[in-house]
């Protein structure tokens, strides 16, 4: 998000107040859920407003000395930078029958994303879906993830997901693993894992584009 920036000489403007992020609340709900639509009750999905004024915890602060003058604010991103996508990316791609598979939901590129709904399918005589948990790329951080997880029991190999963060914890910038979903190997046999309406959405919970890759596991 671009800051704006006076001219050199106004005196710089009062630091804002220093936030106190509150700890981390995941909530898992089995129930019905439409990838892309509303979470219902759910008061932490993002705002239909701009959220220039929400701090970001994803990206290196920067104080009233170190920022860019207003030429600098316009220059456009550097060419090397990742684009937006949107991964399945299983532990193993070989397991047991028994076992535990683990399947993480990985973003790269990511730039102040609100919310990530996704429906995953697969093979329910290959893999039985366990639950669903945090990843390694929200720990430690201020944001407050709510998602929902559900199989609905007429299609159960249709996992619906529903993941978003908190208005005032901020938006999540970078890549990373945002969700782990364990699976069980219950039979022998390969089973495709992919995404079905999937969106990526933005500080306004605007669509936004974005790469989706899916991948495949083994049950010998």
């Amino acid at each position: 998000m671009e800051q704006g920036v006076g001219s050199a000489s106004r005196a710089p403007a009062a630091a804002s107040p220093q936030e106190h992020p509150q700890p981390a609340v995941n909530q898992v709900a089995s129930i019905g859920w439409i990838a892309g639509g509303s979470f219902p009750g759910s008061p932490s999905m993002p705002a239909t407003g701009p959220q220039s004024t929400a701090p970001n915890h994803d990206r290196p602060g920067q104080n009233d000395e170190s920022q860019p003058s207003e030429s600098e604010a316009t220059v456009p991103e550097p060419q090397d930078a990742q684009s937006l996508r949107l991964t399945l990316a299983p532990d193993r791609h070989a397991v047991s029958r028994g076992e535990t598979i683990s399947v993480a939901v990985a973003l790269t590129g990511a730039r102040d994303v609100t919310s990530v709904p996704f429906h995953l399918q697969f093979d329910p005589g290959v893999l039985q879906y366990v639950g669903t948990r945090t990843g390694p790329a929200l720990n430690g951080r201020s944001l407050q993830p709510i998602f929902l997880a559900s199989v609905n029991p007429d299609r159960p190999g249709d996992l619906a997901v529903g993941l978003s963060f908190v208005r005032s914890s901020g938006t999540f910038n970078g890549s990373g693993a945002i969700l782990l979903i364990d699976f069980l190997a219950l039979g022998r046999g390969r089973s495709d894992l992919h995404f079905d309406r999937a969106t990526v959405r933005g500080a306004t919970s605007e669509p936004l584009t974005a790469e989706v890759v899916g991948s495949t596991a083994e049950v010998r």
